[in-house]
């Protein structure tokens, strides 16, 4: 997300960006650009931010309204996380945690969303043209979104939300010459 920014030059969004070194020596990256870049601002937005659409998919793989987790808590659980045991791991039961953290996750896949991104497909699928930067979380929250729903029959969707979110506010957080 700090790409995104620094590409779309973004002066004023940077600017409000805090980078915070850990004892070990990680950088990540806090401030209020990177989070507006995961929840909608506007009704305008909805339609292209991670929280409505995922939030959205939960609700309808039959998570009730009332039982959304909480967006405070999640940023929460990520930042006191940074640096400790359980860095890149969700707030979810521990037979829920993903096989690995989320850093190691993005290194996994990052290669493979930067061909869908660009528009190449497989070998022999047609050349679809390449997305622009901005629309980058779009794409991946509505990736997200059928993810949920289609997770509803082995994976509670209130958990599914967590994970995603999570992993989101976290990799939000990277250097992304980490990755």
């Amino acid at each position: 997300m700090i790409t995104r920014l620094t590409e779309t030059g973004d002066h004023a969004g940077l600017s409000q960006i805090h980078r915070v070194m850990t004892k070990d020596g990680g950088t990540y990256f806090f401030g209020e650009p990177l989070n507006q870049m995961l929840i909608a601002m506007s009704d305008a937005e909805a339609g292209e931010k991670l929280w409505p659409l995922a939030a959205g998919a939960a609700v309808a793989a039959g998570l009730d309204p009332r039982h959304l987790p909480n967006l405070d808590a999640m940023f929460s659980h990520v930042a006191e996380t940074i640096g400790g045991d359980l860095e890149g791991m969700p707030s979810v039961p521990r037979e829920h945690f993903p096989f690995f953290p989320v850093r190691e996750l993005l290194k996994a896949v990052w290669p493979l969303a930067l061909i869908c991104f660009s528009g190449r497909g497989p070998a022999g699928s047609p050349h679809l043209g390449e997305a622009s930067i901005r629309f980058w979380p779009a794409i991946a929250a509505h990736a997200a979104n059928a993810l949920i729903r289609q997770v509803q029959p082995v994976l509670a969707p209130g958990v599914a939300l967590t994970i995603v979110m999570e992993a989101a506010i976290y990799a939000s957080k990277l250097d992304p010459t980490t990755i």
